[in-house]
């Protein structure tokens, strides 16, 4: 629960700092995403689930929905994401394979059009957040079934279509840091000029 309280503050810093220092001067930010896009991601770590441990693989895919603009300033990118689990688990609580898929919403937060040198780097990043329900087909505990959960992370975008991500990951019993790559297809919305 601390780690989500603090994964949750750095994401606010990241909105807040931005928004509070660059909003005089600066038309409003845009994001990397467009209605209609389409994004492939892979993501690989590992974590705990009671007192054992889990390496996992969350292949995923993704739907861009709609784009709504806070105040006309801040790009708040809405979606749907089909998701999967591959995990190898150790220890007390079980060990074997699990397997489940499951559905998500989702929410992006851009940066892109922040002025100046610090832009240029802030302007790369994106928040997300996903929220739905998993189904674990095969598991070596007693948690097969219907479960909720949760993935939270930044991209870094190396390109347009291109990114990084760091993501924490909360399956039904199973919570997991991991490390991936995104592949965006669509067109990505033109940065805003600094007014």
């Amino acid at each position: 629960m601390k780690r989500m309280l603090a994964l949750l503050l750095f994401g606010a810093a990241l909105v807040v700092i931005p928004v509070s220092l660059f909003a005089q001067s600066s038309s409003g930010f845009t994001s990397y995403y467009k209605p209609g896009n389409v994004a492939l991601s892979v993501d690989v770590g590992g974590g705990t689930y009671y007192s054992s441990f889990s390496l996992a693989v969350y292949p995923g895919a993704e739907f861009l929905l709609a784009k709504y603009r806070v105040a006309d300033f801040l790009p708040l990118d809405f979606g749907v994401a089909a998701r999967g689990r591959i995990g190898l688990d150790a220890g007390l609580g079980g060990a074997g394979l699990d397997l489940g898929a499951g559905g998500f919403g989702t929410m992006h937060v851009g940066f892109r059009g922040i002025p100046g040198d610090v832009g240029k780097i802030l302007g790369r990043f994106d928040l997300f957040v996903g929220l739905g329900v998993v189904f674990d087909f095969v598991s070596p505990t007693y948690y097969n079934g219907l479960g909720f959960g949760q993935f939270s992370g930044v991209n870094y975008f190396l390109t347009d279509n291109l990114a990084l991500r760091l993501t924490d990951q909360w399956w039904h019993n199973y919570f997991d840091y991991t490390i991936g790559v995104q592949l965006k297809f669509g067109s990505t919305e033109a940065a805003k000029k600094a007014m």
